[in-house]
């Protein structure tokens, strides 16, 4: 029993002893490892210090300012030049005092300007004095796009180089010697990530002033590998738009096909306000022609912000251009389209707001070729109604034509009001005149788009329809109505139904004819308004008829307006301005059909004389020659 006892105490203290020498064995080997990572740390750091010691002269600071300054320069055709250089071992290299610039002919104000560039490196080319560039940062930049009156872009010119032919040869000699010299340059560029922070974009018309964004945000991940995967763009920015700020968001993924032929743009979105939309754009090229096609959708969007943003709304007003500029500069613009491009697009907008006008939905079709711009409306639907309709522009010769624009079962009376508040500010008398069901089909041709030149070069015709509304208060009515005491014309008229046949043709508007229709009340005009002048054209006429229930109270004397049904009629001529006519009564009517009474009593008592004269006659000779 004891020699068993004895056994399992060495046992234990072999275990135990096991424990221990375990313990001291780990424990070395991580003293030993602590002290190896201390040497490969202190190393690194050391070699760190080395290596930031000698980076000026592992990088040739000067080559690489030359450098950049040379390809930019032959890259954008533009002055270039850059204030410093900086090189930090973790950030890179640092070009400081960016400026770039602008076209000749432009302002004096540069194309680009940044406080500064940055190159980040590849870390192991160093060793071999060569610097290879894979990614560059621009740290608020502030880009200038410029259009001048003729319509020509600061744009213009950029990567195209103007070689004069009196040094051509001399030129070419200097190519050759940039080339060899660029074959030994110490950078090497493969470029795979393009960023700016905080930049700002300005876009200056010279027509309508200048806007843009500001604190401007863009990554562009991947181009150095574009040909086997698709680069991505995120932006992001903030822009003023009727002095609020509205943030601006875009991400999108580019295929380029490695022909260099075509590339396509999808996805692509962009957020406005919280407001989002989504275009994909494809581009397809060759010897002969030039393709785009794109397809806008949303689901809610506001166009006019969309406009105002990239229209030159937001920041600093233009002054007044002179009469004819806008036309100059939109046919400058037109030339700069080329012969050979063709686009086409669809649009497919749901719950669309431009100005105060809103769309239900809007589903377009479209396209341009020629510099001819086509135009179909396949589904738009707006205030319980639908319009349809195709148009034409001539970009060239600022020529268009919308044939016909058809519109169905609109609710006149808030379609009006926003149609108004929107593009005929002088008429906000009118608003909340009308009400009801509005169907109108018209066709429209015209040139220009100045105003007043445009609206003078303007040909509309159509027909208007307004059925079962009210109008309220018509001031030519109501003047009638004062007059005689008629205080139906006074208050709102319900219509059964409207009917507007016109034609617009140098700045007067022809009606045809103009009926309207109620229980009591039937108005019939036909007449010119002469826009020219802003009054009526001699010679229109308005008719009233009341009916017997409405003109109960007229005095007997009304009674010769009457016609075969009882109703009182009356004619006027509109007389004087288009704001305030003045109706004048004409009287042929009741005069023709008083002196037609006259004559029938003229003629009765004619019959009763001569029958008269003829009997006294008879006796007369009845008694001379005595029968």
């Amino acid at each position: 029993m004891k020699r068993k006892i004895e056994i399992k105490i060495k046992i234990i203290k072999f275990f135990i002893m096991q424990k221990v020498y375990h313990s001291i064995f780990v424990s070395a080997i991580i003293i030993n490892m602590k002290k190896k990572l201390l040497i490969v740390l202190a190393s690194f750091i050391l070699f760190a210090a080395t290596v930031a010691f000698a980076l000026p002269m592992l990088i040739p600071t000067k080559a690489v300012k030359d450098f950049a300054a040379r390809q930019i320069g032959s890259a954008l055709n533009r002055t270039v030049s850059i204030e410093g250089v900086s090189i930090n071992l973790f950030e890179g290299i640092r070009l400081k005092g960016i400026y770039i610039g602008n076209r000749k002919g432009f302002s004096n104000k540069p194309f680009i300007a940044a406080k500064s560039l940055n190159l980040r490196y590849s870390f192991w080319p160093l060793f071999v004095r060569k610097v290879v560039i894979y990614e560059i940062t621009l740290n608020t930049p502030t880009i200038l796009i410029e259009k001048n009156a003729k319509g020509e872009m600061n744009l213009e010119g950029i990567g195209h180089q103007e070689i004069s032919k009196s040094v051509g040869r001399k030129s070419e000699k200097q190519d050759i010697r940039k080339t060899e010299k660029q074959k030994t340059s110490p950078v090497d560029l493969f470029v795979n990530n393009i960023n700016i922070k905080n930049g700002q974009f300005l876009y200056h018309d010279y027509l309508t002033g200048i806007s843009g964004v500001k604190n401007l945000n863009v990554k562009v991940s991947g181009v150095g590998l574009s040909l086997i995967k698709p680069i991505e763009i995120k932006a992001s920015a903030s822009a003023v738009y009727l002095k609020e700020t509205i943030p601006l968001s875009l991400s999108a993924k580019v295929e380029i096909d490695p022909s260099f032929s075509k590339f396509k743009i999808s996805p692509f979105s962009m957020q406005i306000a919280g407001e989002s939309f989504s275009c994909p754009i494809e581009y397809k090229s060759d010897k002969k022609k030039q393709e785009v096609s794109f397809a806008l959708s949303s689901q809610n969007l506001s166009i006019d912000t969309l406009l105002g943003i990239f229209a030159a709304q937001s920041v600093t007003p233009s002054a007044k251009p002179k009469p004819g500029a806008l036309t100059q500069s939109i046919k400058n613009s037109a030339k700069g389209i080329p012969d050979n491009l063709s686009v086409k697009g669809s649009f497919d907008l749901s719950n669309a707001v431009f100005q105060k006008l809103k769309l239900s939905r809007f589903n377009a079709i479209l396209s341009l070729s020629g510099k001819k711009v086509f135009l179909k409306l396949k589904e738009v639907s707006g205030y319980n109604g639908t319009l349809s309709g195709s148009g034409q522009i001539n970009l060239a010769a600022l020529t268009y034509s919308v044939k016909p624009l058809v519109l169905k079962n609109f609710e006149a009376g808030t379609f009006l009001d926003d149609l108004i508040d929107s593009f005929a500010p002088a008429l906000l008398n009118l608003k909340g005149k009308t009400e009801g069901s509005l169907d109108v089909s018209l066709s429209l041709t015209g040139s220009g788009v100045e105003m007043p030149e445009a609206f003078n070069k303007a040909k509309i015709d159509g027909v208007v329809v307004l059925t079962n509304g009210r109008l309220k208060k018509i001031k030519t009515l109501e003047e009638i109505g004062n007059r005689f005491g008629l205080s139906m014309l006074k208050n709102d008229i319900l219509v059964k139904g409207l009917r507007l046949e016109a034609g617009l043709l140098n700045k007067v508007l022809n009606v045809k004819k103009l009926e309207l229709r109620d229980t009591d009340l039937e108005v019939v005009f036909w007449g010119g308004l002469d826009f020219n002048n802003m009054k009526y054209k001699e010679g229109n006429r308005l008719t009233l008829k009341l009916s017997p229930a409405a003109t109960a109270g007229l005095p007997p004397e009304f009674a010769i307006l009457k016609d075969e049904r009882g109703y009182t009629a009356a004619d006027f001529e509109l007389q004087g301005s288009l704001y305030a006519p003045i109706p004048a009564p004409r009287l042929d009517k009741p005069i023709e059909k008083a002196i037609g009474n006259l004559k029938i009593k003229i003629e009765a008592q004619k019959i009763e004389l001569e029958e008269s004269v003829k009997k006294q006659a008879e006796e007369k000779l009845k008694k001379i020659l005595k029968f």
